[in-house]
């Protein structure tokens, strides 16, 4: 059915009143009974450090693996098991397959 065969509501002709934006009630604190203590000002000239050098990110890759995959189990009977069917399954999937 196209909308203009629908009921509409006829236009207000009055303006609609604009609301203030809400004010957001903030606490008022209370002055500090004990006054803060303030440094002094420094008479001497601070020391002046060197620049940091920016350091290579340490890389994880580099160093070996300390927990054992797939590949380095020591069963050799089924390592020689799996380098018979090897080559038939390497051509139709993606996994990783020890040989």
């Amino acid at each position: 059915m196209p909308r203009l065969l629908l009921p509409r509501l006829p236009m207000p002709t009055l303006l609609l009143p604009v609301l203030p934006p809400p004010m957001l009630l903030l606490p008022v604190l209370p002055m500090p009974r004990l006054p803060l203590p303030v440094l002094p000002i420094p008479m001497f000239p601070l020391p002046v450090l060197p620049k940091p050098r920016l350091i290579a990110p340490f890389l994880p890759m580099s160093m070996p693996r300390l927990r054992s995959t797939c590949c380095q189990g020591a069963n050799s009977e089924a390592a020689a098991e799996a380098s018979a069917w090897y080559v038939a399954i390497a051509t139709t999937s993606i996994a990783h397959i020890c040989s």
